[in-house]
């Protein structure tokens, strides 16, 4: 007979655990910046384009729009669409 234990989450918080960072940024620096807050604990929310970063269509890929420079950058964090000429949208990004 086995006897399991229940699973504890033993994942430590980071330091900025409880931050939120909104990145309105592209190419390399920007989210490698954010990249960097989503390691330390913070929670980091993408906001991109409707066409997409264009980080998205550098390099190699397997699939369209996924290099894996995107993927990379995009790492621990959260992803939203925003056009930011459409009023109903930049009240999203208000709130």
């Amino acid at each position: 007979m086995t006897h399991t234990q229940p699973v504890q989450n033993t994942q430590v918080k980071g330091p900025l655990d409880g931050l939120i960072v909104v990145e309105i940024a592209t190419v390399i620096m920007g989210p490698l910046a954010g990249r960097l807050y989503a390691k330390l604990g913070a929670e980091v929310i993408h906001i991109e384009a409707p066409s997409g970063d264009v980080i998205r269509r550098s390099g190699q890929s397997r699939n369209p729009g996924m290099s894996a420079a995107a993927l990379s950058l995009g790492d621990g964090k959260k992803n939203i669409t925003l056009d930011f000429s459409d009023a109903d949208d930049q009240q999203t990004l208000n709130e």
